[in-house]
């Protein structure tokens, strides 16, 4: 709920009267900052429990859907499969039981703001997506994507614009540091060197959407797994911390309006003509820097 919580600016206001009351002045590092907002500090509540409390206490004077989400009754919902932002994303286990398939669907891509305010671009594999509807009298709905992320300080960028991932690092952070919101993820695709010097790397190839973003940005659900469980999160069972939090605020209306639809149907021949020559030309150009590369390391491999 915390990383729901961070990313509705309509909670701002709470996050600084509950900092100002349990800092009382102290001017804390982000990982104090972190958490006293998780874990609460010398016995006092989180921030998950303590916004609970309050809106129980002021309940005349705070809206109906904050008091709602207030409450943290969740239901909850696993996918394998899910259609988003023009994307259509699978996890890796999905994956493993389609070798045959014509590619992969579980590269993530989400670019974070971190505690010292650098941006990096976070790239991962996508393990699990699970969709949380908050009980109460609105149907609020989120979706959370849970991957593996590799380290950024591993990824590097050529003048090409070429970005390689060293695909066996991982990015250390906290136990919350690992799940976005489904809204925020873009997503990519790994390509491999044949080369043994470079088979550590992987390149990025960052994958269009297939659907245009404002008619269709929407949660659009294709149903693999049907798995439900009600759960309460009655001592703030926070999923993420400032590590890895992406600013760009939700909002209680868009948590509310997301609607469940399936993806609508490709465009025509014309138009899926044009983008897939244009997608095939920016491949032909990658892979014709991939060989340059490629024969640049068995040159230098020949000199020894």
């Amino acid at each position: 709920m915390l990383y729901l919580y961070t990313n509705m600016e309509e909670l701002d206001p709470y996050f600084e009267m509950f900092d100002s009351i349990y800092l009382a002045g102290h001017k804390p590092t982000p990982k104090e900052l972190d958490n006293l907002r998780m874990k609460g500090m010398n016995g006092g509540p989180c921030f998950v429990e303590w916004f609970h409390e309050h809106c129980k206490k002021l309940d005349s004077l705070v809206s109906d859907d904050l008091r709602q989400i207030s409450h943290g009754q969740l239901k909850a919902r696993k996918y394998s499969r899910y259609d988003i932002n023009g994307y259509r994303f699978r996890t890796s286990k999905l994956e493993k039981i389609r070798p045959q398939a014509a590619m992969t669907n579980n590269g993530v891509v989400a670019t974070a703001t971190n505690a010292d305010g650098g941006t990096h671009d976070y790239y991962g594999v996508l393990q699990d997506i699970t969709e949380y509807t908050l009980g109460g009298a609105k149907e609020f709905m989120f979706v959370l994507f849970d991957c593996e992320w590799f380290d950024p300080q591993q990824t590097r960028e050529d003048e090409f614009g070429i970005v390689e991932v060293k695909h066996e690092s991982r990015f250390k952070g906290s136990d919350y540091s690992n799940v976005v919101l489904a809204h925020q993820a873009q997503q990519v695709y790994y390509l491999t060197y044949l080369h043994e010097n470079l088979k550590s790397c992987w390149v990025v190839y960052k994958i269009n959407p297939e659907v245009h973003p404002l008619r269709y940005d929407y949660y659009n659900t294709n149903n693999e797994d049907d798995d439900s469980v009600n759960i309460y999160q009655e001592e703030g069972d926070q999923l993420e911390n400032r590590d890895f939090t992406i600013y760009e605020d939700l909002g209680l209306n868009e948590v509310a309006s997301l609607a469940i639809d399936l993806m609508a149907e490709e465009p025509g021949p014309s138009r899926a003509r044009t983008r897939r020559s244009q997608r095939i030309l920016e491949k032909q150009q990658r892979l014709e820097i991939i060989e340059q590369r490629v024969a640049e390391a068995d040159s230098d491999a020949d000199d020894f």
